[in-house]
Order: structure tokens, then C-alpha cells, then sequence
């Protein structure tokens, strides 16, 4: 699967703001990142 550089660009910094720990992520984050690989994969 082909992801835009946009959304790892977006991965990549959730990663530095929370390093490896995704269960910190709010859910407003998780949200916004699942609409933003929906418009990026058709």
C-alpha cells in the first residue's frame, strides 16, 4: 500500500511527539489521522 508523504510525514511526527507509545495518542489525533489516509487512498 502507497502512502503520500504527506501522511508519513504526519506518522512520523505523532511518532516523535509520542515515541512508540500510540496509546497516548488522543483520539482527536487518531481521527484526524484515519480521514487523513482515507482522502489519501482512494
Amino acid at each position: 500500500m502507497l502512502v503520500s508523504t504527506e501522511i508519513k510525514d504526519r506518522i512520523a511526527y505523532i511518532k516523535m511527539q509520542n515515541g512508540k507509545h500510540y496509546n497516548c495518542l488522543s483520539e482527536e489525533m487518531c481521527l484526524e489521522l484515519i480521514e487523513a489516509i482515507k482522502k489519501a487512498i482512494p
